[in-house]
This record gives structure tokens, C-alpha cells and sequence, in this order.
């Protein structure tokens, strides 16, 4: 049974997607009753991306634009995540339903192998623009 999830996005300048999609992930179901964390990784916003994450009640983190690659701030992502499993968004990938982080966890629960639960989700759900 998945106990925690860490809904992790890096950003640089989210605008009213990421904004979307904030709003998208606090609307979750989450009947599941997981632990969720919202982690973000920002690269030097100055649209108020930051902001709106912490308002939102996101621990973010801050690195230095000139620091990021796909896939080392990802990397640094789960390495910082909380969660037992990690879904990775971009930051203009909005869940398009309000069951998307029960549906992860729902996948984890049917894996008869338990390093499944140690395994990190990725996804890119997103509604149709």
C-alpha cells in the first residue's frame, strides 16, 4: 500500500499553466488518503511562479537557471522528494481529471513487486489546449 506521493514539477516562468495546474492538484480526490507533497523546482522564475507554488503549499526549491538540465533537476527532484512514489510533471501538464493521483496510486497497488513502490511515476496528463 503507497502511504505518500510527491507530486514533483521543475518551472521557469509556469505562467497560467502552471497556475492550472496547481489548482488541478489541489483538487485531487485523493480517496486514496495518501500523503501528498507538492515539490517544486524552480530555475530562476520572475512571472510570481514561486509565489503562486508556495501559496499553493509547495516546498520549492530554488536553483540558479544556468544549473538546469532536464534531467539533472529531475534527478534532484526525486532525490529531494518525500514520497514513496514520485509523479513527475512539467510545469504545463494540468492532471485533466480530479482521480489522477488516485489512479497512480491504484497502478502501485495492483504491482505484485514491492520495488514497484519505490519506482518513480512519470506522467504528463494534460488538458487539451
Amino acid at each position: 500500500q503507497v502511504k505518500s506521493v510527491t507530486v514533483a514539477v521543475p518551472v521557469l516562468n509556469g505562467g497560467e499553466r502552471f497556475r492550472m495546474l496547481l489548482d488541478a492538484v489541489a483538487r485531487q480526490r485523493n480517496q486514496s488518503g495518501v500523503e501528498l507533497e507538492l515539490l517544486i523546482v524552480d530555475s530562476g522564475s520572475t512571472d510570481g511562479s514561486v509565489e503562486a507554488a508556495k501559496d499553493a503549499g509547495a516546498r520549492v526549491i530554488e536553483i540558479d537557471k544556468s544549473t538546469f538540465q532536464h534531467g539533472r533537476t529531475r534527478n534532484l527532484a526525486v532525490s529531494e522528494a518525500k514520497g514513496e512514489v514520485v509523479a513527475l510533471l512539467t510545469d504545463d501538464s494540468v492532471p485533466a481529471t480530479d482521480i489522477w493521483l488516485d489512479s497512480i496510486v491504484e497502478g502501485f497497488a495492483q504491482a505484485e513487486d514491492d520495488k514497484a513502490h519505490r519506482t518513480a511515476a512519470t506522467t504528463a496528463s494534460d488538458l487539451t489546449r
